[in-house]
């Protein structure tokens, strides 16, 4: 729900996702969406459950790689990136990521031991396509939104001005 409340706030998602409850603090919608979704996936049995638990372990091992790539992007391409937390060796840790992203890949491609079945592949198709479909979104409707803008509604004013300092 934080991530969807952050996208949303960082236009990336629509705007009603990233609405704050007065009382609590909480991002009130976009807790209501995962709950709606986490409600009707139990309600559709033990089989289906198990594909999208299957399914969705494969969008983390793709997510785990992205943060890899991007860390090892990073690194290279914005050396002077401010960074409040430090890697010793951060090209041993990069290649290994890469590794461990690649290996926990393998398991679930048909070569590996627990492969994906053909409707857990599916169900990763659709999420994919409603993952282009919102990044088609987002830029259509915000692409007047600079970069600083939406490193601001991303991160914070701290972090804008620690990367200035």
């Amino acid at each position: 729900a934080r991530v969807i409340y952050s996208l949303a706030n960082a236009k990336m998602l629509p705007a009603f996702l990233g609405k704050i409850h007065p009382k609590y603090g909480t991002p009130s919608n976009a807790v209501l969406l995962c709950g709606i979704l986490s409600t009707f996936s139990c309600l559709l049995g033990k089989s289906a459950l198990s594909w999208f638990v299957n399914a969705s372990s494969f969008g983390v091992v793709i997510m785990y790689g992205m943060v890899v790539l991007s860390f090892i992007f990073l690194r290279k391409n914005a050396p002077d990136m401010v960074r409040p937390y430090k890697v010793a060796y951060p090209k041993f840790i990069g290649a290994m990521g890469v590794l461990v992203a690649l290996f926990f890949f393998w398991l679930y491609t048909p070569l590996g031991p627990s492969p994906l079945i053909g409707i857990e592949w599916m169900l990763v198709i659709i999420w994919f396509i409603a993952g282009l479909i919102c990044a088609a979104y987002a830029y259509s409707k915000y692409k007047h939104v600079t970069p600083q803008e939406r490193e601001l509604l991303l991160f914070g004013e701290e972090y804008a001005d620690k990367k200035a300092s």
